[in-house]
């Protein structure tokens, strides 16, 4: 990826720590407020209220779809530095059986479903924790594909690390 002058990773920079910023304060005032609810979960308004200042809308559009099911704290771990909703969709169409945490895992950076796609694709005798590390990036199903093809001599965690980047993409600066 080109970039002139920096200016694209500085820009995400700031806006990553302008995020931070606002987070951290609006976790100040409603830490200190008797209306916060428990086990640090924030109700839809508050969930607007963190992000109205981002300027690509990308995160506070992503927040606002995730399921209210899913933490805050998760919430954030999900669309951090998101340019879109892709994130919590993809979380969304994750297996009922997968954790929050290894849904939240799998999908945050995602900029599709595919990384939901590529694990319904792995074959059951893998891990979870393997089947993340596997479609954590994905564009397609084909590290999953690839991964039934490695031959049997190789062990599971050395055909994950062959077929992880099978159809890799670089997230982020």
């Amino acid at each position: 990826m080109s970039l002139i002058g920096g200016k694209h990773c500085m820009g995400v920079t700031m806006l990553k720590l302008s995020l931070f910023i606002a987070v951290t304060f609006s976790s100040l005032v409603f830490a200190a407020s008797d209306s916060a609810t428990t086990k640090g979960e924030l109700d839809f308004s508050t969930k607007e209220a963190v992000f109205m200042d981002t300027t690509d809308g990308g995160p506070d559009e992503c927040y606002k779809a995730t399921p209210s099911s899913l933490s805050a704290e998760l919430s954030v771990k999900l669309c951090k530095g998101a340019k879109s909703t892709a994130p919590a969709d993809c979380h969304k169409a994750t297996p009922s059986n997968l954790s929050k945490e290894a849904s939240v895992e799998l999908c945050m950076r995602a900029n599709s479903l595919a990384p939901a796609d590529c694990y319904k694709a792995t074959p059951s005798s893998l891990s979870m924790e393997l089947s993340v590390k596997l479609c954590k990036y994905a564009q397609s199903t084909e590290p999953a594909d690839c991964y039934k093809n490695t031959p049997s001599s190789l062990s599971a965690e050395l055909s994950v690390e062959l077929c992880a980047a099978s159809n890799y993409w670089e997230p982020g600066c």
